[in-house]
């Protein structure tokens, strides 16, 4: 459902006078709550906690409008952005507190 929330704001994110910081916080604040909603039922396994981090980084590098084929690394975007990985803290957070 995240995937498809960021597709639905493709026009916000292909806008060149909103700026980087901006379209960041209306990710974390649109998408990420869609993607994690119910996360304090989630079980997390190994595999399920690759897949979060998989989505946040793909996340970014549509909101930078960088493809897959540019071959640049996933530090090289968080470094980019000056961001560090937060979304699968997040979950983790909310199970704990549920």
């Amino acid at each position: 459902m995240g995937r498809s929330v960021m597709q639905s704001l493709s026009s916000i994110w292909r806008n060149k006078d909103i700026s980087t910081s901006t379209k960041i916080r209306l990710l974390k604040a649109l998408v990420w709550s869609v993607a994690i909603y119910g996360c304090e039922g989630w079980t997390l396994y190994s595999k399920d906690q690759k897949y979060i981090d998989a989505f946040e980084v793909w996340s970014y590098r549509r909101l930078l409008r960088i493809p897959r084929t540019q071959h640049k690394t996933n530090e090289w975007i968080l470094g980019e952005l000056d961001v560090e990985r937060e979304l699968l803290g997040r979950v983790k957070s909310l199970k704990l507190g549920y």
